[in-house]
């Protein structure tokens, strides 16, 4: 009982948790032990992820997909990279992604947890040159809540809409390990439509779905690509907020659905 205790004593502290540049979130307690803003969504998604796993209705998923964004900024930086040291470093503007999660169907809503990641990491390679081997990449990871509805009876269509919380961080290398040049935490939302498909196996007796969804991921902060453009280019004198990359993107993401618990009344699912 006394070690159960110290673990919440532990857990439930102070941070001044830092999102993007300026925007911030105090948690106050009267301990000095960090609470972390990744513990608080991460206790609470797993609580959410059992509530779904017992319910009628609900699927377990996994998949991938690809979007496509301007990513101008972080393009610039390496166009420049590539015109001063004669590499050719791709551009960023297709963005892979993967996903995992649980998703419950109700009568005419779901809901959804998921983890999940997206990013680019780009290579060049030039024998002889100064810098023979360069690497620039993004990755953001995150944590996502979304919530669905089925406007139609017995259709396969949805549409819904999700928030992410995650970090995302820009690297680079010249061969060697990769330096972190920029690290947030960072706050987006999704806004998606899904159709579904029923796929079922000789030997199943219960029907797997295949999701097709086409979104649109919006970031509320962008990124700042100083401390980027600062040690893969060598300028001097960056101003902070001076090149910043917002990250939003269109795409389309596909998943294979496993049934926990069908729901029965529903005819697709």
């Amino acid at each position: 009982m006394v070690s159960f205790a110290n673990y919440f004593v532990t857990l439930f502290g102070y941070q001044n948790y830092s999102v993007a540049n300026n925007f911030s979130i105090s948690l106050m307690s009267t301990t000095r032990n960090p609470l972390s803003m990744k513990h608080l969504i991460t206790a609470f998604a797993f609580l959410f992820f059992c509530k779904i796993a017992i319910a009628q209705g609900s699927f377990i998923f996994g998949g991938g997909g690809i979007g496509y964004g301007s990513n101008s900024s972080l393009n610039q930086v390496v166009n420049d990279f590539n015109f001063a040291n004669e590499h050719s470093v791709s551009s960023f503007n297709t963005v892979p992604s993967y996903e995992l999660g649980i998703v419950h169907y109700g009568k005419t809503t779901s809901v959804e947890v998921k983890w999940g990641g997206q990013g680019k990491r780009n290579s060049s390679k030039v024998p002889g040159n100064f810098i023979e081997n360069a690497t620039v990449a993004w990755r953001y990871h995150y944590l996502n809540l979304s919530f669905g509805v089925l406007p139609y009876k017995d259709t396969p269509l949805s549409l819904g809409a999700g928030v992410n919380f995650g970090k995302i961080r820009t690297r680079y290398s010249f061969g060697g390990d990769f330096l972190i040049t920029d690290e947030n935490f960072l706050i987006s939302s999704d806004i998606f439509l899904d159709y579904t498909l029923k796929v079922r196996w000789r030997r199943s007796r219960k029907p797997y779905l295949f999701r097709i969804r086409p979104y649109y991921q919006f970031f509320f902060l962008s990124n700042d690509l100083k401390e980027l453009e600062e040690g893969l280019n060598n300028t001097p004198d960056v101003l902070q907020n001076e090149i910043q990359e917002n990250f939003s993107h269109f795409g389309i993401r596909f998943a294979l659905m496993i049934p926990l618990k069908p729901n029965k009344k529903r005819t697709w699912n």
